[in-house]
């Protein structure tokens, strides 16, 4: 339960970087089903295929050995956020340069008077 909110705190607080630190605009899409299938699900498999095995190899091992090990699993786990993270903002991007595409092209233009 604690990892499920931690990952909804995290997804939230980078939904909120990506738009430009603006909490009012569109905040209605972090209380959608679609926004929790899309981005929160995803997150939380994620961190539990990494954590998981992670602590499990790491409480195994010596003590002198978990912590340098814990900082480089932590390093990995980073980048891995890291990336899953701009791919979805470059997706959210593309996205919107469709919907304004279509909306622009859809525009029909004022008939011209001879």
């Amino acid at each position: 339960m604690l990892a499920a909110s931690l990952v909804e705190i995290e997804n939230a607080a980078g939904a909120f970087a990506n738009r430009g630190w603006v909490w009012f605009a569109e905040t209605g899409d972090y209380f959608t089903m679609r926004y929790y299938l899309n981005v929160v699900v995803p997150t939380l498999f994620a961190t539990w295929g990494v954590w998981i095995p992670v602590v499990t190899i790491l409480y195994s091992l010596p003590s002198l050995l978990q912590i340098p090990l814990f900082g480089l699993a932590l390093s990995l786990w980073v980048m891995l956020y890291t990336w899953m993270s701009e791919r979805r903002r470059f997706r959210n991007k593309e996205t919107l340069r469709r919907r304004n595409r279509i909306r622009v092209g859809s525009q029909s233009s004022p008939a011209r008077a001879c």
